[in-house]
């Protein structure tokens, strides 16, 4: 299964990076929903807990949150405030699952800081072009739950699944920074060509997060 899963991914992968680069916009929707329900059934698939206990399926109910969203931007386009709205639930509940698996430590607040200082760094440079109202509100509060969910992930370093957590966070993070430059001065083959290089893995990665496999275990 865990081959399978692999290998269909990697298609997957291919396929959406062809159709949105060269801006096959009604093709990739489905290709785009398919992949991240796939991502969602193998999460739930390979649960170490099938409950809320041990917090496994909140990355489960995150990808979830993240395959709504999806399928609401790609086809309710004109409707983009709804999915970007799902998108927070997708960040709450990495954010709470991060917490559940690692308790804070006073010293990790320090961490905090520089990734705080680029947060603040990008919205102070980005929301000037930011244009429809109800963004120039809500970038800011995005970026306080990125940055949450990116400093927790940064904190378990020393986990097993480390590197799968802070790999998946980091990529989740620049997408997001990637869509919101896009919002702000419009779509661009080299924001494309970004943003679709490092989607995909990074839901791919925290699909195996909690999972009874051992695949990019440390």
């Amino acid at each position: 299964m865990q081959m399978a899963y692999f290998l269909a991914v990697s298609v997957f992968y291919v396929i959406i990076f062809w159709l949105r680069v060269f801006e096959h916009t009604e093709i990739s929707k489905f290709f785009i929903s398919s992949f991240v329900l796939l991502t969602v059934l193998y999460s739930f698939a390979n649960a170490k807990d099938k409950s809320f206990k041990q917090g496994s399926l909140l990355v489960t109910l995150a990808l979830a949150f993240a395959f709504i969203a999806e399928t609401v931007i790609n086809f309710f386009p004109k409707l983009p405030v709804p999915g970007v709205t799902i998108f927070c639930a997708t960040h709450i509940c990495l954010v709470i699952y991060y917490f559940k698996r690692k308790s804070l430590e006073s010293k990790e607040i320090l961490y905090a800081i520089p990734l705080l200082a680029i947060s603040v760094i990008f919205c102070i440079a980005i929301l000037p072009n930011v244009t429809l109202k109800l963004f120039l509100y809500g970038v800011p509060i995005y970026m306080v739950l990125l940055t949450l969910m990116l400093w927790r992930a940064v904190c378990m370093f020393n986990d097993k699944d480390g590197l799968k957590i802070i790999l998946g966070s980091v990529l989740f993070y620049l997408v997001d920074i990637s869509v919101i430059m896009v919002r702000a001065y419009g779509s661009s083959t080299a924001l494309n060509i970004e943003t679709w290089a490092m989607y995909p893995p990074a839901l791919f990665l925290l699909s195996l997060v909690g999972s009874k496999n051992n695949l990019l275990r440390k």
